[in-house]
Parts: structure tokens; sequence; C-alpha cells
């Protein structure tokens, strides 16, 4: 027997080796691929909260486990005020770092039981499946207005956001998810419409006189889009 063919089974069993470690490889990289696929269809790549598909799916669980255990469910709509300023302002990379901000912020208020999500744009939805009522999601609301409330840092800038916040309770009763999400809807509005009523009741001011008159209008000039978003620059930081 020669060399050649007393060395051909090892070198079989090599490249059979090589060939299954290839293949081991190959596996891997697929199941990651996948693993990544299904991660983003259900989770907002900006933010990396659930997306709508993913809430609607847990919203949906949660409201027939409460059906059976005759227990609530509380979804709370927000709404980004003049988040669209914020774009013009920052550009996109700005509007981004924000929505980054706001989803941590989220986060930091609720339970590990509830799904905070990005809804779309500057929309952001709360569901608490274990709620005890309405007063606990109205509690929740106060959390969220409070640690929202505070001024988000892009870049050498410090700006001061407002939100509107929708609620709606579901019961033990006859409400798909959809109907659920437009009664938040509804409420976050009408919490739009309110809040924007009492700020033009603040900043209406009184005239006494020719002259504080004329001041007033001169301020209400001075104002820029910068202003009327909080927005100031640190310097020496």
């Amino acid at each position: 027997m020669s060399k050649n063919e007393t060395k051909a089974p090892g070198r079989t069993v090599e490249t059979l080796l090589e060939c299954n470690a290839r293949l081991l490889r190959k596996v891997a990289l697929l199941e990651s691929e996948a693993a990544q696929a299904r991660y983003l269809a259900y989770h907002d790549s900006v933010t990396g909260l659930p997306n709508r598909v993913l809430l609607l799916d847990r919203l949906d669980q949660a409201m027939q486990q409460a059906t059976r255990q005759h227990k609530a469910v509380g979804l709370l709509l927000l709404d980004l005020d003049r988040f669209k300023a914020v774009n013009d302002q920052f550009g996109h990379n700005g509007g981004d770092l924000l929505l980054q901000q706001v989803a941590a912020r989220l986060l930091h208020c609720i339970r590990g039981c509830d799904t905070a999500c990005r809804y779309g744009g500057d929309e952001f939805v709360i569901m608490l499946p274990e709620a005890r009522g309405a007063e606990d999601v109205e509690a929740v609301k106060e959390k969220l207005r409070a640690h929202l409330s505070g001024p988000f840092r892009l870049g050498d800038h410090v700006v001061a956001m407002g939100v509107s916040i929708g609620v709606a309770v579901f019961t033990a009763g006859v409400m798909s998810c959809v109907e659920l999400i437009g009664a938040a809807d509804s409420a976050m509005y009408r919490d739009k419409a309110e809040r924007v009523a009492m700020q033009h009741r603040i900043a209406v001011p009184r005239v006494t006189g020719i002259g504080h008159r004329s001041s007033g209008i001169l301020g209400i000039r001075r104002n820029s889009a910068a202003a009327s978003l909080g927005i100031t620059k640190e310097f020496g930081s």
C-alpha cells in the first residue's frame, strides 16, 4: 500500500471536520440573523421599545386575562408637545436622541410586567396589565408627567418638553384593543386641548396701560422658536 493510500482516510476525516465546522458557523450566523430579524419585527429601531405590533399582541393577551380574572388593564397614550420643533431645530439626530431619553424615563416609571411602546412618531403607549383600577392608572399618569417635565440634554443645549397624556381603563366587557387605544387617544386630545387652553390663559398679559401693553408686545416679538421650546444653551460645561 502506498503512502498516499494510507493517508487518505486521515485527510477525509480532517476534511469532514472542517466542513462540519463551516456548517456550524453558517448555522450560527443564520440563527443570529433570524433572531435580529425577529427583534426588529417587534421593536422600534430608534428607542429599542416594543413597537405597535408587539403592543397589540400583549394588550390582547392582557385583556383576555383581565376578563378571566376580573381585573383591569390600564392604557396611557402619550404625545410629546412641539416635537416637530425639536426636529426642525436640531435635525433628526437630535429628535432621535430626545426619543431615546424619553424611552429611558418611561421605563424608569413602570414595572417589569408593564409595557412601554413607541406607537409611532412622537407617540408612546404604556400598558398596565394588572391595574387595580382607574386610581392606579391616574397615579402612573402623574408619575409619567413629572418625570417627563424635567429638561432633556441635546448636546450642549437643554430642552424643556411637555407631554399630553390620555388614559383608558379596560374591565371585563366587550371592547377590542383598537377601541381601547381609541379611547386613550381621544382622552389624550382632550388633555392636550385643556393644557393649550390653560397655557393660553397664562400667556395672555393684562393690559393696564399703553406703556405696559407695548412692552408686552415687544416681549412677545422677542420670543423665538427656541424660546417656545424652553431651549437654553449651557456654557462652560
